[in-house]
């Protein structure tokens, strides 16, 4: 992990625990690597859930609960996948 990386990581884990907030991340073409990142800090424990790789839209539908029609509107790459991935993730 770079210096910047390793110091935004840190300072989104402290936020975290100053605000007693959690973390779980929806990831697909980045494959897991924001979750490795917060994971990577001593402590990530008390403020990081779970992370879901969702690459195939079979994920992003059944385990997410994307609806088929954001992807064959949007795109498995749109914003609005990516925010119904969110919004699954944090159910």
């Amino acid at each position: 992990m770079n210096f910047e990386s390793k110091i935004l990581s840190r300072e989104i884990s402290q936020l975290l625990w100053e605000r007693e907030e959690t973390l779980s991340t929806a990831e697909s073409c980045t494959g897991g690597l924001v979750a490795s990142r917060i994971i990577e800090i001593p402590g990530a424990s008390a403020v990081f859930k779970c992370g879901v790789v969702a690459y195939q839209n079979e994920i992003k539908e059944n385990v997410l609960g994307v609806p088929c029609e954001i992807i064959k509107e949007h795109t498995e790459v749109s914003a609005e996948c990516a925010l119904a991935m969110a919004r699954g993730v944090a159910r």
